[in-house]
């Protein structure tokens, strides 16, 4: 169970922007073709924790932040192959821009709306957290991470009349402490794509491994991400390494250019 892949995508659509989180439709429609034509069987969170046996081959695709290109771009093409997928939606964003985004010169997008979010679930999508704010969790005090946490999910299901189960961490960071929330909030999974370090069994669904596709991924370092076929290819994971780095400069200076750090005691 602990070894299923799960992707993870941000936006896709036609528009530039400054980075590397954003791919065209046509690419995620081949990707999606790829993903089927290997065999892989598309399943959810919820669907996990409802099932009792998986499929030969489970993948989990997910979508961080929640952007309203999903409801353009995204939605037609995995209706036109019944496949479903879990969105972590930052619920203080929801209808708004992307202005938690560290870097300020970010160009601006749309997040999914109530109603676009509802209309979501009732296709079968599930609808998971990414936070209230989508702050660095690390470097807050306690009340400020459970509001992070605890909030995001009675207002997504409260949107959705459904429970949320499963929890993104904002950047890919978190540790013991805050994963001890999550599990306090009532989510059963939960997942971060920089976390590797061993577990306690009972914590092990908390750190979901998942990898991120960027627009950089070719055809090659995306097969390679989906069926990793030696330990040697981790350049493969480069991109990762660097956004994870680069996540870590941008928060600190927006911090210290606000003044508002507070630190976990």
């Amino acid at each position: 169970m602990f070894n299923i892949p799960v992707f993870t995508y941000h936006k896709v659509t036609n528009q530039k922007e400054f980075g590397i989180t954003n791919i065209s439709p046509e690419r995620f429609q081949r990707q999606i073709n790829t993903i089927l034509e290997l065999g892989f069987t598309p399943i959810t969170f919820k669907g996990l924790l409802n099932t009792r046996s998986l499929p030969e081959k489970p993948i989990i695709i997910t979508f961080d932040d929640g952007y309203a290109c999903i409801c353009k771009n995204v939605l037609p093409v995995l209706n036109k192959y019944n496949v479903k997928a879990v969105i972590f939606v930052i619920s203080n964003y929801i209808g708004k821009e992307n202005t938690w985004e560290p870097l300020s010169f970010q160009r601006k997008f749309k997040h999914l709306n109530n109603r676009q979010i509802l209309d979501l679930h009732n296709n079968g999508f599930e609808i998971a957290s990414h936070s209230k704010n989508h702050l660095f969790l690390p470097l807050y005090n306690l009340q400020t991470i459970k509001n992070e946490i605890y909030n995001s999910k009675t207002v997504l299901e409260d949107i959705i009349n459904d429970k949320v189960v499963s929890f993104a961490y904002p950047y890919g960071f978190f540790n013991e402490y805050i994963m001890k929330i999550v599990h306090e909030a009532g989510y059963h999974f939960a997942v971060s794509n920089f976390y590797y370090r061993k577990l306690k069994k009972d914590y092990q669904l908390l750190a979901m491994k998942r990898h991120s596709i960027y627009s950089v991924d070719n055809n090659y370092f995306f097969k390679r991400k989906l069926i990793p076929i030696s330990s040697k290819l981790k350049f493969v994971y480069l991109t990762e390494w660097v956004l994870q780095k680069g996540a870590i400069a941008s928060i600190a200076l927006n911090f210290l250019k606000n003044n508002s750090i507070l630190y976990c005691k």
